[in-house]
């Protein structure tokens, strides 16, 4: 795991106005801390970089993991996840990957 810098950490949460960008609960109304997560996992490649960090609630960051996507159990189909810093229909998000 790649150690993000505090500076980092405070530009994501600043980003997002306190906000987990998953479900929107705001830092003042979460039960615990809000954290900085990965949104494509560095085991998935991802980068520690400011476009694939995002700040995320305890419960968000725990419920998504490192998982990109789910099989949706009416399709059996894989769909992957949304991603927070690209508008919707776009290909892979090759930038933040190595």
């Amino acid at each position: 795991m790649t150690y993000i810098s505090v500076a980092l950490r405070r530009q994501v949460i600043a980003l997002a106005n306190r906000h987990c960008e998953y479900c929107l609960v705001h830092a003042d109304d979460a039960a615990f801390e809000h954290e900085v997560d990965h949104i494509v996992a560095e085991k998935h490649r991802g980068l520690t970089v400011l476009a694939n960090l995002a700040c995320a609630c305890f419960a968000c960051n725990r419920s998504k993991g490192s998982d990109l996507g789910s099989v949706a159990k009416s399709t059996e189909a894989l769909t992957r996840f949304f991603h927070l810093r690209c508008p919707p229909k776009t290909g892979p998000v090759t930038e933040l990957v190595s």
